[in-house]
């Protein structure tokens, strides 16, 4: 068992995990309004970028079907555009679609070996279909690739959110019985010192 607690620390930063992957724009953006000045002549352009920009806003704001179709026509355009594919990714995983999610993050992962934030949403969409080991694994190759991007995503909240969301799911799993046993020392040592 001691061989895998350095594991069990490792699998809470990877349950650091933002709901749809990672954005951390205020919300108090005007998504509706940039999404309509984006569309304008957008209808006719071939820009890939414009249309997973258009997407991306649509996607804020919340018009998911209007997104998918930006996303798509922006792959369209351009097959091999990794941000577009993250994006898209992104959409799915907030959907719950995890298992698309993971096939587009994996795309943008392949396109750009060195892009970190698909690499990590993977590893959220293989965690959110509860192949923790996989996940985990996923994470450290980020991890020792990128460690300063790894070392960005914490937020305890979330954490424990994902936490409780995979225990209802499985709750005699033993890696996530030991998860939250670390968490709750870590969240008790986190109030001692009151972080």
């Amino acid at each position: 068992m001691r061989a895998t607690l350095p594991i069990f620390t490792l699998l809470f930063s990877l349950l650091f995990l933002p709901a749809a992957a990672a954005d951390t724009e205020s919300a108090d953006r005007d998504w509706p309004t940039l999404a309509r000045n984006a569309a304008r002549g957008l209808t006719a352009s071939t820009d890939p970028l414009a249309w997973n920009r258009y997407g991306y806003y649509q996607y804020r704001a919340g018009v998911t079907t209007e997104a998918f179709r930006a996303y798509r026509r922006s792959l369209a355009l351009r097959p091999g555009f990794a941000v577009a594919w993250n994006n898209l990714g992104a959409l799915h995983l907030s959907l719950e679609e995890y298992e698309e999610a993971e096939r587009c993050f994996y795309r943008a992962s392949q396109l750009d070996a060195g892009y970190s934030k698909a690499r990590f949403n993977l590893a959220v969409s293989i965690f959110r279909q509860g192949r923790y080991y996989e996940a985990l694994r996923t994470y450290l190759r980020l991890r020792d690739d990128d460690p300063a991007y790894a070392g960005r995503r914490g937020d305890w909240q979330k954490a424990e959110r994902e936490l409780r969301r995979a225990l209802d799911d499985d709750p005699d799993d033993p890696v996530l019985r030991e998860a939250e046993r670390r968490l709750e020392q870590l969240k008790q040592k986190k109030s001692a010192y009151d972080w």
